[in-house]
């Protein structure tokens, strides 16, 4: 077998792997968000299926306070909430599948140079 055809192989095979992964529902992910100045709120959207899930929230370098306000699909009903000093680890579980907006906010920002970059992981536990 020659390089070229090797090197085709693998190419292929790459492209196959990460077409499969984009398709495929992830069941939960990390994300950094929007960072925020102390007193800013913001809002994230998740869709998440049936299961039990751990929420976790920080700042990089724990710079800041992050509290948490996790809603159903409309936005109107406060499902639960985590407030105490620092990032927050929360568990939890999902009825029925569906888009969940997570509202964040930072009450304390100690960051010199601007605001607090924020981390949410949605993690599913089995």
């Amino acid at each position: 077998m020659n390089y070229w055809a090797l090197i085709c192989r693998v190419c292929l095979a790459c492209s196959a792997f990460f077409i499969l992964e984009g398709l495929m529902a992830q069941e939960a992910r990390g994300e950094w968000v929007r960072s925020l100045y102390a007193g800013q709120s913001d809002w994230v959207k998740w869709n998440l299926s049936q299961g039990s899930y751990v929420l976790e929230a920080s700042t990089l370098l724990n710079a800041g306070d992050v509290d948490i306000e996790f809603y159903d699909y409309t936005g109107q009903n406060l499902l639960f909430k985590g407030n105490k000093a620092g990032g927050e680890i929360i568990p939890f579980t999902v009825n029925q599948e569906g888009d969940f907006y997570i509202k964040y906010s930072m009450p304390v920002c100690i960051n010199p140079w601007g605001a607090c970059a924020v981390e949410i992981n949605v993690k599913r536990v089995q």
